[in-house]
C-alpha cells in the first residue's frame, strides 16, 4: 500500500504542473468556448489517475519522478523535484533527518511513509463517507417529489434546480418556479444531461477523494464545477437573442442561494458562480473562428508540455578528442573497465549524478554508488547495452549495468595481468592482499561472497574471493581446462603449475553464475576455496554448542564464544551458503540449527523475521517461504540489489 500511496503522490506532483498550466490557461484565453476548459479539466483527470504517461521532448515538466519509491525504502532519500533549488534546500535536511542505518531493513523515513499512507487511506474513507451521507441525504428531501413533465419533478423541499442520479437521472425544480423562468431553467439540466455533466462532477469528486491531500486538486475540482456551468450556459443561449439572455440571467439571479461547499454532488442551475454567469451570458458573443483555432492551439500546447513526460536523456556526444570522464571533489574519473550486472560488495547509493558531475558523459541523473572507506573509484548504474555474459556487452541493444569509474591517471587503467606478474606475486605468499591486484583489469563476479576475476588470456585466470575490509580468502590461479585445475598463490608452486598447465586446451568463459567450474545451485563437489571455508565454518559451530553445558537458552552459547560468533558473521556470505545448505537438508532441530537462525538474523537483517520458533529448521522454513513469496513481487535485479540474502538462498535452489 505504500508503494500505492508514493506512485500516487508522485502522480499528483505531476498533474500539479499541468493544473498550473490549465490555471494561465483560463487566465490568458477568457473568450475561448468553455468547454475548451472543461476538456483540459479531463486531461488533468487522466494525468491523476492513469499510472503510465506519453514521453515527449516537448515536455516541460521538470521531473518525471519526484520521489523515488527505492530511495525512499533502501537509499539515500532525496527529492527529485527537477529544480536545483528546491532540492539543494529539502534533501540536505532530507539525508541529516532520515539517514539510512545500515543495520536496518529499511529507511527511517519509509516507516514515516507507512504512517502517511495510512492517513491518506482515512483520508479518502471520509471524503467517500461524506459523499453517501451528503447522497443519501438529498435522496430524501426528494422523495415526494411531483411527476411535472417526462423526468423533471417539482418539489418543496428543493431550494434550487439540479439533477440527481447517473443511469436514470432526474431534474428537480422547486415548486415555486414558474412562468417565464420555468422554460431557461429546464433547457439547462437538459443540457447537463445532454453533455453527461451528471456522469463528470461526481468522477471529478472521485478523483478528488484520492488526491485530497493536494490543494491545488481542490481547487481544479471547484473551477471544474464552474467550467461546467459556464460551457452548459454557453450550450443554451447560443441561438438566444437579447431578450432571450436577459430572461435567461433572471432565472439565475431567482434560482440562486446561499454557497455550498464545492462537494457537493448535485448539479444545480443557480449554485455556482451565479455573478459570474450572469455577466458571462450578458456578454456572451459567439467567438470568432480565429479565437477558437487559437484556443484549441493552446489547448493541444498545454496537454503536450504539461501531461506528457520528458524523454529519456539521450547520451550526449563526446568530442572526438576526449574520453568521456566524471567529476567528483575536483578530480575526474574513466570508466576503464567492462560493466558487471551486479554491485560489487560493500558499495553504498550515494546519489544521483549532478550535471557538474556528468560533465560529458551525458549521466546527469543517473545513480552512483560509493564504498565508504576509499574515493580512488565508484560505480554508476547506467545504460550500457545488452549483457550477453558477464563480462562481454552489446552496445546496440539496451541495457542497464554497472559501470567501474576510477581516477584519471592511475596506471592501473586498462593494464591485464601477466603470467610473469603472478609469478612475482605469488613470492609474496601469505602477505598478499587486494591491493596488490587493484593495477590490474578485472571484474566482479559474486552474487553474495566478493569474487574478483583476473584475466590472463584465454586459458589462465586469477579470481579472488572474501570480503573486501579483510584479508582474501583464497587467491587461485585456475586453468579453464575440462577439470578447472587451480593452484593457490600464497601456498602452491605458482611456476610449475603453470609449466604443467600450459598447453592445456581452453574450455569456454566462466559466467556469472560459475565460480572454479561449478554453477551455483548444484549440489556437485565444492570448490577448494568453499571446502576450507566450510571445514572452517564447521569448526566454529562446534566451538560455540560446545559450552556451556547445563544452558538451555540458544544465546548464553553466543555470548560464551563472541569471537568465534564474530568470525561467523564475518564470512558473511559464504557463511549463509554453508547454513543454507545444511537447512536444506532438513533435520536442524537442535541448538546448531538455533545458531545458524542468529547467524541468519546477524548477516541479513534486512531479511529477518519477527516470529517465534521453536527450532532453526522451523524458523528456515518459514524465511524460505518468505523468500519465494520475494520472488513472486520482485526480478532477479530488485532481490539480488536489495535482498542479497534471499538472492543466495534463491540461487541455491535454482529457484532464481
Amino acid at each position: 500500500m505504500t508503494d500505492i500511496f508514493l506512485k500516487t503522490l508522485n502522480m499528483s506532483i505531476a498533474a500539479s504542473w499541468l493544473i498550473l498550466a490549465v490555471f494561465l490557461f483560463r487566465l490568458v484565453m477568457k473568450r475561448a468556448p468553455k468547454w475548451l476548459s472543461v476538456l483540459l479539466w479531463g486531461v488533468v483527470a487522466l494525468r491523476l489517475t492513469v499510472p503510465l504517461s506519453l514521453k515527449s521532448a516537448m515536455s516541460l515538466l521538470p521531473s518525471n519522478e519526484a520521489i523515488v519509491v527505492s530511495d525512499i525504502r533502501y537509499g539515500a532519500p532525496a527529492v527529485n523535484s527537477g529544480i536545483p533549488a528546491l532540492n539543494n534546500a529539502v534533501n540536505p535536511a532530507l539525508t541529516e533527518s532520515f539517514a539510512p542505518d545500515p543495520g536496518a531493513g529499511v529507511n527511517p523515513l519509509y516507516v514515516w511513509t507507512l504512517a502517511a499512507s495510512a492517513i491518506w487511506l482515512a483520508g479518502i474513507a471520509a471524503m467517500l463517507l461524506y459523499a453517501l451521507i451528503s447522497y443519501v441525504r438529498v435522496r430524501r428531501s426528494v422523495a415526494e417529489g411531483v411527476p411535472c413533465e417526462g423526468n423533471v419533478y417539482l418539489c418543496d423541499r428543493v431550494k434550487s434546480p439540479f439533477i440527481l442520479g447517473l443511469v436514470r437521472p432526474r431534474i428537480y425544480l422547486p415548486s415555486h418556479i414558474a412562468g417565464a423562468s420555468l422554460g431557461p431553467v429546464i433547457a439547462h439540466e437538459k443540457a447537463h444531461l445532454a453533455r453527461r455533466d451528471n456522469w463528470w462532477k461526481p468522477l471529478g469528486f472521485l478523483i478528488l477523494s484520492i488526491h485530497w491531500f493536494n490543494p491545488l486538486c481542490w481547487a481544479a475540482y471547484a473551477l471544474l464545477s464552474r467550467d461546467i456551468e459556464l460551457a452548459c450556459d454557453e450550450k443554451v443561449i447560443r441561438q438566444m437573442d437579447v431578450e432571450g439572455k436577459k430572461q435567461y440571467s433572471i432565472a439565475l439571479l431567482e434560482c440562486s442561494v446561499q454557497r455550498r461547499p464545492v462537494i457537493s454532488c448535485p448539479l444545480a442551475f443557480g449554485e455556482v458562480g451565479v455573478r459570474e454567469r450572469v455577466k458571462n451570458v450578458l456578454n456572451y458573443k459567439k467567438p470568432a473562428f480565429w479565437v477558437i483555432v487559437a484556443a484549441v492551439a493552446a489547448c493541444v500546447a498545454v496537454t503536450v508540455c504539461f501531461a506528457t513526460n520528458k524523454t529519456d536523456q539521450e547520451p550526449a556526444k563526446l568530442p572526438s578528442d576526449g574520453a568521456p570522464t566524471l567529476q567528483m571533489d575536483g578530480v575526474s574519473y574513466l570508466a576503464p573497465y567492462t560493466p558487471v550486472s551486479s554491485l560489487p560488495y560493500g558499495y553504498e547509493y550515494a546519489g544521483k549524478l549532478t550535471p557538474e558531475q556528468a560533465g560529458n558523459t551525458g549521466l546527469r541523473g543517473v545513480k552512483y554508488f560509493t564504498y565508504p572507506s576509499r574515493t580512488e573509484d565508484f560505480y554508476t548504474y547506467q545504460e550500457c547495452g545488452t549483457l550477453v555474459d558477464l563480462d562481454r556487452v552489446d552496445s546496440t541493444q539496451r541495457q542497464w549495468a554497472y559501470v567501474r569509474w576510477v581516477q584519471e591517471g592511475n596506471d592501473a587503467v586498462g593494464r591485464r595481468l601477466t603470467l610473469d606478474e603472478v609469478v612475482m606475486l605469488s613470492r609474496k605468499g601469505e602477505s598478499l592482499t587486494w591491493t596488490d591486484f587493484d593495477r590490474y583489469q578485472g571484474w566482479e563476479i559474486g552474487s553474495g561472497l566478493y569474487i574478483m576475476r583476473y584475466e590472463i588470456d584465454d586459458l589462465f585466470e586469477v579470481l579472488v574471493g572474501g570480503l573486501p575490509e579483510a584479508e582474501p580468502l583464497y587467491i587461485y590461479l585456475q586453468v579453464r581446462n575440462e577439470a578447472g585445475d587451480c593452484a593457490d598463490l600464497e601456498t602452491d608452486d605458482i611456476p610449475a603449475f603453470i609449466e604443467a598447465h600450459k598447453n592445456d586446451v581452453p574450455q569456454p568463459l566462466v559466467t556469472d553464475s560459475t565460480v572454479g567450474g561449478q554453477t551455483a545451485g548444484e549440489t556437485a563437489a565444492l570448490s577448494p576455496d568453499q571446502t576450507e571455508a566450510f571445514q572452517t565454518l564447521e569448526k566454529l559451530f562446534l566451538t560455540i554448542c560446545g559450552g556451556p553445558t547445563y544452558a538451555s537458552d540458544p544465546s548464553a552459547y553466543i555470548q560464551a564464544h563472541p569471537e568465534e560468533f564474530r568470525e561467523l558473521v564475518d564470512y558473511s556470505m559464504r557463511t549463509l551458503e554453508y547454513c543454507f545448505a545444511e537447512f536444506l537438508k532438513g533435520g536442524q532441530t537442535d541448538l546448531r540449527g538455533q545458531i545458524m537462525r542468529a547467524a541468519l538474523d546477524d548477516i541479513a537483517p534486512e531479511s529477518r523475521l519477527w516470529l517465534e520458533a521453536e527450532t532453526g529448521q522451523e524458523y528456515f522454513d518459514a524465511w524460505k517461504a518468505s523468500a519465494l513469496s520475494v520472488r513472486d513481487q520482485h526480478d532477479a535485479e530488485w532481490i539480488e540489489e536489495n535482498r542479497p540474502a534471499v538472492y543466495l538462498l534463491l540461487t541455491m535452489m535454482g529457484e532464481i
